[in-house]
C-alpha cells in the first residue's frame, strides 16, 4: 500500500488505512497520538477504546467514560488499549492492575501496523486468553464484594 506524504514523514504514526479498520469495528482511536514523544511509557502513543455499543467482548464491572472523535460522551466495557511504535515496531499494552501484572494484563510485540491492529481487534472481538482471565477475576471479585455484610 501506498504511503501518504503524512506516513511518510511521521513513520511512528497509525497510517490513515489503519486507523479507518478500526473505526470500521466501531473502535475509537484519535488520529493523532494521545501521548508525547518524550513520554517515557508510550512515546507518540495512542489510547485505544472499544465503545460498549460495539459489542463484542467485555469484562464484567468495567466501565469507563470517555469522550470520542465526534464530542459524544460514551462508555466502554473494555480497558484501552495504549499503542505505540518502538524502534520498527509496533507495541500494544494493557495493564489495569498496579503493581502489576494482573489477570489479563499484557504487553505485545507487532512486526508491523497491520499486525498490530489484528491483535487490537482480537483482543476486543475475538475470545482470547487475555479477556477470560480478565473476565474471571473480575467476576470472582463482584461476586466476593456482593457476599460482604
Amino acid at each position: 500500500m501506498k504511503k501518504t506524504p503524512r506516513e511518510r514523514a511521521f513513520p511512528h504514526l497509525l497510517s490513515e488505512g489503519a486507523i479507518k479498520r478500526m473505526r470500521e469495528r466501531g473502535v475509537h482511536v484519535t488520529g493523532e497520538p494521545c501521548f508525547p514523544e518524550q513520554h517515557v511509557a508510550y512515546p507518540f502513543g495512542y489510547i485505544v477504546i472499544k465503545p460498549a455499543a460495539a459489542g463484542g467482548n467485555s469484562i464484567p464491572g468495567n466501565i469507563s467514560h470517555f469522550t470520542d472523535i465526534k464530542g459524544t460522551e460514551s462508555h466502554s466495557d473494555m480497558p484501552g488499549i495504549k499503542l505505540y511504535k518502538k524502534n520498527l515496531n509496533w507495541k500494544i499494552s494493557v495493564h489495569e492492575y498496579a503493581p502489576g501484572p494482573g489477570p489479563g494484563d499484557f504487553d505485545l510485540v507487532c512486526g508491523t501496523e497491520d499486525q498490530a491492529v489484528n491483535e487490537i481487534l482480537h483482543y476486543f472481538f475475538d475470545q482470547n486468553e487475555w479477556v477470560e482471565a480478565a473476565s474471571e477475576a473480575a467476576q470472582a471479585f463482584l461476586d466476593k464484594r456482593h457476599k460482604q455484610p
